[in-house]
């Protein structure tokens, strides 16, 4: 739910820096929001992890024994804090709470 306001503005979501310049219009009638905690799309049930830190809509959704990290992690690293509304202290706080969690699930990382 975080990240649906920054869709729609380049400086929040990062393209700007990168000269993309992206500005998604999109209706919230035709996203699924998803939660901490167990969800579902088309009965597949997943769970879902906030850590904040890279920005403060990163997400691990853990489905089975794979981890789909976003930019929170990568291997052998983590995802800056130095973008609009990434915080360190955040992201040093999620890494220690997510630690065993990384390190016990195939993890695919990025976008």
């Amino acid at each position: 739910k975080n990240a649906y306001k920054k869709l729609s503005d380049n400086r929040q979501n990062a393209s700007r820096y990168f000269g993309l310049l992206f500005d998604a219009q999109l209706d919230q009638k035709d996203i699924i929001f998803v939660n901490e905690g167990i969800n579902a799309i088309a009965n597949i049930k997943f769970n879902v992890y906030y850590a904040f830190g890279h920005t403060d809509c990163s997400i691990l959704i853990e489905f089975e024994k794979l981890l789909f990290t976003g930019d929170f992690v990568f291997e052998n690293s983590y995802g800056r804090t130095d973008l609009p509304t990434g915080d360190f202290r955040l992201m040093q706080q999620n890494l220690e709470k997510y630690k065993s969690l990384i390190s016990s699930h195939v993890c695919y990382y990025g976008h």
